[in-house]
């Protein structure tokens, strides 16, 4: 089980080490080119300020995005192995720990094949951001 469990963290890294290179660092760059250009050309400290969190806006709203995105998985793969849990609660010992081992890589294998449509929208949301 600690196999599929390093399968997990390793894929979900991978997908949100892509992400943040091919689409957050764009987005970050974007709003601190726009807060620089607020210091310089707005003159009254209210005005700057509600540039600045314009421009910041974007990246805090895919940041939200992604963190609700990952939230949703973490607990769907908590459902997925209480479910397992359940299934072989009443089971003997040893066949009911196997089951269980089975099912948990089950559900392993499954999440981790959901991955590519998460960062699918995950980056859709993020390209959506990066128009306004």
């Amino acid at each position: 089980m600690d196999q599929v469990e390093s399968r997990v963290s390793q894929a979900v890294n991978d997908l949100i080490v892509k992400l943040e290179l091919e689409h957050v660092r764009p987005l970050q760059r974007k709003a601190f080119l726009c807060s620089a250009r607020c210091c310089e050309s707005h003159s009254s400290r209210e005005s700057v300020q509600r540039c600045l969190e314009q421009c910041a806006s974007p990246v805090t709203h895919s940041q939200k995005h992604i963190n609700d995105e990952m939230q949703r998985f973490q607990e769907r793969l908590q459902r997925c192995v209480l479910t397992c849990h359940d299934k072989c609660l009443d089971k003997e010992n040893e066949k009911g720990r196997g089951e269980f081992e089975r099912c948990v890589v089950t559900c392993g294998e499954e999440h981790v094949s959901l991955l590519p449509s998460m960062f699918k929208r995950m980056a859709e949301n993020v390209r959506k951001l990066e128009g306004n």
